[in-house]
């Protein structure tokens, strides 16, 4: 026996998935436009499910700001996994300083996600 998705449900579905990309790119173009960089660390890297992430702050404006990345796993050649405790440079957008992306420099490959506009020209 099929399952049919309710109409509802499905434009629902179709909705919210325009909405993540329009979201996303936005906050790309944010970037891209706006940019300005800083150092940050990486505090933290930790497992949620199947799925690794680094966690990093950074400081603008003598404020202390986080974000975190899903990364593959990775291990510094010093062999401290995620790099917890390394420095890297971190791009934020003046407009939104929470806006921001940390640039792992060697280990970038490591990052799940592929930003649709390069910031880094």
């Amino acid at each position: 026996m099929k399952h049919k998705l309710d109409k509802p449900v499905f434009i629902f579905l179709i909705l919210f998935g325009i909405f993540v990309v329009i979201r996303s790119i936005y906050y790309e173009n944010d970037l891209s436009k706006n940019k300005m960089s800083t150092n940050g660390k990486i505090i933290d890297y930790y497992k949620v499910g199947q799925r690794n992430y680094i966690k990093y702050i950074y400081r603008v404006n003598r404020k202390w700001y986080n974000n975190e990345i899903n990364v593959y796993p990775f291990k510094c050649e010093d062999g401290t996994e995620g790099c917890v405790g390394r420095k890297f440079l971190v791009y934020y957008s003046n407009k939104n300083f929470t806006n921001s992306d940390m640039h792992l420099g060697i280990y970038e490959k490591y990052k799940r996600r592929t930003r649709i506009i390069n910031y880094l020209d």
